[in-house]
């Protein structure tokens, strides 16, 4: 599980999750008051890998408040199961 806060400068942001297996997934959720919004979810296949450096757009637009405001921050759970799941990053940057 990764627990990132970004701020809410756009509509959207891209990542790159990256994952193989049916028991495999990729869900990003937004907190929204006490519980979470999911915003995103990408979900494996037996045998197959997801395309290498295939590029997932996240629409910050469906966060709380995210239709509206532009200077909120917003606090995201990136949740990864199964034992290929993976999400990319650049330093510490997981989201661009």
């Amino acid at each position: 599980m990764l627990r990132v806060t970004v701020k809410k400068d756009r509509d959207v942001v891209f990542f790159y999750p990256r994952l193989e297996g049916a028991d495999s997934s990729v869900v990003v959720y937004a907190e929204d008051g006490p519980g979470l919004r999911r915003l995103f979810a990408l979900q494996g296949k037996k045998g197959l890998w997801t395309e290498m450096g295939r590029q997932y757009v996240l629409d910050l637009r469906s966060a709380p408040y995210g239709w509206v405001r532009k200077d909120v921050d917003v606090k995201l759970t990136i949740v990864l199961t199964g034992k290929w799941s993976q999400v990319w990053h650049l330093g510490s940057a997981v989201l661009f």
